[in-house]
């Protein structure tokens, strides 16, 4: 069995992917603002002394150690391990239990099984999250932006500004409305923030 794991969004409290299972989409994966390095991994089933139980770790992780896959909501509930979610949101992944029990009972079915973890074209330094609480709400197209006091540095931090928010409007459309980009969400990230920055050249004060 082969798994796959691919960038979505990233901010200074987690780093979010997809999880693929023989190319398929399985769930969504939580980890550290600074996850594990990228490479190619053995997964073994074996018993966790946290979990009390068998679970799947990761093989050979360079400068780590007992790096499992496991439940939890949020950055707080891992060192380095990969939570598994079936929901999304800033820095939070929900139902949790049901995503791992769906992926331990195919990993279970098989062997050998490794895992590929890539970080290309993941954003930087998206802003901080709060912590979600019980449905995000999508944001109004309609409603006005807000007006924003450019400095001398405007266009640079038009730019930054409008990455970010295009990143987490991308993130919360694929999460709620099953949006395909094929994996052009990096690209559609630069390209409205490269426009943004353009537009506020000569709004210095």
């Amino acid at each position: 069995m082969k798994l796959r794991l691919d960038p979505l969004a990233r901010s200074p409290r987690s780093t979010i992917s997809k999880l693929f299972v023989n190319d398929v989409f399985e769930c969504f994966v939580l980890e550290p603002a600074n996850p594990i390095p990228a490479g190619t991994y053995e997964i073994k089933l074996e018993h966790s002394q946290r979990f009390d139980r068998r679970m799947p770790f990761l093989q050979n992780v360079p400068n780590h150690i007992a790096i499992e896959i496991h439940f939890g909501n949020t950055a707080a509930n891992t060192r380095d391990c990969l939570l598994v979610g079936q929901t999304v949101g800033p820095d939070f992944v929900g139902h949790s239990v049901d995503a791992f029990t769906a992926l331990f009972a195919k990993l279970e079915e098989t062997n050998p099984i490794t895992i590929e973890i890539t970080r290309q074209a993941i954003l930087p330094a998206a802003p901080p999250m709060e912590e979600l609480k019980g449905t995000l709400p999508m944001a109004d197209p309609a409603a006005p932006s807000p007006k924003l006091q450019l400095t001398n540095h405007a266009p640079v931090t038009a730019t930054l500004l409008a990455s970010a928010v295009t990143s987490v409007m991308l993130t919360l459309m694929k999460a709620k409305y099953g949006l395909d980009l094929n994996g052009q969400e990096a690209n559609i990230t630069i390209i409205v923030g490269a426009i943004i920055g353009y537009l506020t050249k000569g709004q210095t004060q």
